[in-house]
């Protein structure tokens, strides 16, 4: 099957190509904390940032997904926990960010605050 490479894109072999060279070590979805008012703690998120990277605990984040909660949240709060989640790691692992929706115009929102923010 011939892969068909939409402007902009990469097409299914560089998309492989890269993982295999930059998605090595321990990756993990991080989870998420909440106040007791239900809103994000985003002291306590970029604490359990540091610990994991401090630590020496992954090679990369991926956060904003089921353990995320992302459910839960309005696109707003999706962004900024990205963005903090993104500046608190500044670099020193790579970042990947969900940015699924059941709509296609906020996940392409999203994908787009991703790329902007420098999510790896």
């Amino acid at each position: 099957m011939n892969a068909v490479k939409t402007p902009g894109l990469y097409s299914r072999s560089q998309a492989k190509t890269y993982a295999r060279a930059n998605l090595r070590g321990i990756w993990r979805a991080i989870p998420y904390p909440f106040t007791s008012d239900d809103e994000l703690d985003e002291q306590g998120l970029r604490a359990n940032i540091n610990y994991f990277i401090d630590n020496h605990l992954l090679d990369g984040i991926y956060c904003g997904h089921f353990m995320s909660e992302f459910w839960a949240l309005t696109t707003e709060e999706r962004k900024r926990a990205a963005e903090i989640v993104v500046a608190e790691i500044g670099g020193r692992v790579p970042v990947m960010v969900h940015t699924g929706h059941t709509s296609v115009k906020e996940s392409v929102e999203l994908s787009q605050h991703a790329e902007r923010i420098g999510a790896t």
